[in-house]
């Protein structure tokens, strides 16, 4: 038996408990697996875990200490990312029927105990902040999110919220805080790090395209990737919308990998590829060709180990390291020199164009 500080989430689906005109019986096993799948995603993307789910309601636990950012505020942004999923997947199966989600979060001490013997048993978890959760979910009305004074004391800088009036509770001698997450406040970028010699101020009129990013970030916890395009005249601030991105707490979830691209110069048909792939490996302007070599064969045997020496191969020759041994013959060996053809005499004319709109 062991106690944690945790954050709990209890959501609840409504309508889906009598389904039988919104969707066919025979359809209900594979919507209710893709919920499950779903909600599983989305908590895992935000560094908490799926401990219950019985088709029309689910239980996410948040520990601290795996990240910089509370885990109140994980559980705050996964709330709204499944509540904005849900709304996706129910406007697609149901045609605007009314099926929704509400959700309550409440921050105390749990407790994690075995229950059964031999192959029966299990872990539970158990404690107060589970119970005041549950009770907040109920109170929500459809598609509410409501948290307690935990949550509220941990991410009021994080979010913008509104006070309700408390639930009450057995005996109506006391009352449960409760607060209403409404919008979420931008981190602001710390200008110290701007380079000097350049005019800088407080990012004014970008917070519907700073919510459109963090949307399409927390999109990959359910595998929906995209491609964002940032386009206008010079000046205007897209490397400041994106440093100001790069500083909110949503960034924490993912990998981020940087790579330019340079409209003149020699052998640059793989140049945004291959400067990705340095971000990724570690590699700096300062690394000799030999560090460089070695930070890349290490990464990539990280990733996949059983196939690391034939990836390592194609991958430096692309990036133009040098080859030694058994990797230089790998390149040589593969359909008559075919592919070193197209990596090692590709024409030096860059095969796209950058525009500045």
């Amino acid at each position: 038996m062991q106690k944690h500080q945790a954050v709990i989430l209890s959501a609840e689906i409504q309508g889906i408990a009598s389904p039988d005109e919104l969707v066919p019986e025979e359809a209900m096993t594979d919507l209710i697996n893709e919920i499950h799948k779903l909600l599983e995603t989305t908590l895992r993307f935000h560094h908490g875990k799926l401990r219950r789910f019985t088709g029309d309601a689910a239980l996410g636990v948040f520990y601290g200490g795996h990240t910089k950012s509370p885990a109140a505020l994980h559980a705050l942004d996964a709330a709204f990312a499944i509540r904005e999923q849900l709304q996706a997947l129910f406007a697609e199966k149901f045609h605007g029927q009314p099926i929704g989600a509400k959700m309550g979060i409440a921050a105390g001490t749990v407790t994690e105990t075995k229950i059964g013997t031999g192959e029966s048993q299990h872990s539970a978890i158990l404690g107060e902040a589970i119970s005041q959760a549950e009770r907040i979910c109920r109170f929500c009305g459809s598609d509410q999110i409501l948290a307690d004074k935990n949550v509220y004391g941990a991410t009021g800088d994080y979010y913008a919220f509104e006070k309700l009036e408390p639930i009450p509770l057995k005996g109506g001698v006391e009352s449960l805080p409760i607060f209403e997450p409404l919008k979420k406040k931008h981190k602001k970028l710390d200008l110290k790090i701007i380079p000097q010699r350049r005019i800088v101020s407080e990012m004014v009129g970008r917070s519907r395209e700073m919510e459109q990013l963090e949307g399409l970030i927390s999109n990959l916890a359910t595998g929906k990737g995209a491609i964002v395009n940032i386009v206008g005249k010079a000046g205007i601030g897209k490397s400041r919308l994106i440093a100001e991105m790069k500083v909110q707490p949503v960034m924490e979830k993912v990998q981020m990998l940087e790579g330019r691209a340079s409209s003149t110069g020699q052998n640059l048909s793989y140049h945004p590829i291959t400067n990705l792939i340095r971000s990724w490996a570690g590699i700096t302007e300062d690394d000799l060709p030999s560090a460089s070599s070695e930070k890349l064969h290490q990464g990539i045997k990280r990733n996949t180990s059983e196939q690391a020496d034939e990836i390592y191969s194609f991958v430096a020759t692309m990036m133009g390291l040098p080859l030694e041994g058994k990797f230089k013959e790998r390149v040589k060996g593969i359909e008559g020199e075919a592919l070193e053809k197209l990596i090692l005499k590709k024409p030096a004319r860059p095969d796209y164009r950058i525009h500045q709109r």
